[in-house]
């Protein structure tokens, strides 16, 4: 499956910032004149830069690395799917595992299984643990997912 030889995306270009006021973030994200922003792709054989989100987003099951957007990009080929995210969870007996929330296209009616079996056949053991369905993916004004908000729903 596409994300075990995942690592972390450098950029060098001419058009490139060359730093950042801060000497910290600096020292962090950049080296020998490439950047380093924090994301983790994979770089295909034919050129093509999968892109598996931020870095510090991965969630790791059983020695496994799990990228976020991975499941995501999965979840969302599947055919009425309108929104998805996908987030660590802690039960507190184990390690974090990945627990997606789907909203569906309206007059789409799909099971939570359908949508597993869908995961698992297309991603194997980076399929997420669990997936619920929810009418609505709550985001920010920035558009960017409302954690916490879905995080209670398994509470």
């Amino acid at each position: 499956s596409e994300g075990s030889d995942a690592g972390l995306i450098q950029v060098k270009t001419p058009g490139c910032f060359s730093g950042y006021a801060d000497t910290v973030l600096n020292a962090a994200h950049f080296f020998s004149g490439w950047f380093q922003p924090n994301d983790a792709g994979l770089l295909k054989p034919d050129g093509t830069l999968l892109h598996f989100g931020r870095a510090d987003e991965m969630i790791i099951t059983n020695g496994i690395n799990i990228f976020p957007a991975q499941i995501e990009n999965c979840l969302n080929d599947f055919f009425g799917v309108k929104d998805v995210a996908t987030l660590p969870f802690n039960s507190g007996e184990s390690q974090k595992f990945a627990v997606s929330f789907v909203a569906l296209e309206s007059g789409i009616s799909v099971s939570t299984e359908e949508l597993l079996a869908f995961t698992r056949d297309k991603l194997g053991f980076y399929a997420p643990k669990q997936i619920h369905i929810v009418p609505e993916i709550p985001r920010n004004d920035r558009g960017k997912v409302i954690r916490k908000e879905l995080l209670e729903q398994l509470r």
